[in-house]
């Protein structure tokens, strides 16, 4: 496994060849025409013409993988001691039933929800790819 510091690097002195040697390691379901359109590296957009699912990359491809029931999330609470360990089936099956109910409330594909409270920042959540609502 690479560790981020190395990454990080490639990515800094080469970025054009960088993100193509990336790009492939994830699902694609539109592959895309080049890694960047534009003059400047930093002022474009990525990947013209490409089309991923975020959730899937996520959650979904590393069950399909076999590695559903590996650790996914681990969440570790130093105020009291609490470990609670997430797999990838578990956090992708949540995520199927959160789909659910938003579609059943009329929310639409890419269609953003949000919520405002003066307490917290904002919260928003973008209604999943219809692939989540099968």
């Amino acid at each position: 496994m690479t560790d981020h510091g190395s990454l990080y690097q490639g990515w800094r002195d080469d970025p054009l060849g960088d993100g193509g040697g990336q790009a492939p390691g994830i699902a694609w379901e539109t592959p895309w025409s080049e890694v960047f359109e534009g003059p400047a590296v930093r002022t474009v957009a990525g990947f013209p013409g490409g089309r991923l699912n975020t959730s899937y990359n996520c959650l979904d491809r590393h069950v399909d993988g076999g590695a559903g029931d590996r650790p996914a999330l681990v969440w570790d609470s130093a105020m009291t001691g609490e470990v609670v360990t997430h797999t990838y089936r578990e956090l992708r099956d949540r995520v199927a039933k959160l789909a659910g109910a938003i579609a059943a409330v009329g929310a639409i594909r890419w269609l953003s929800t949000c919520r405002w409270s003066r307490k917290r920042r904002s919260r928003c959540w973008r209604a999943p790819d219809s692939a989540l609502f099968t």
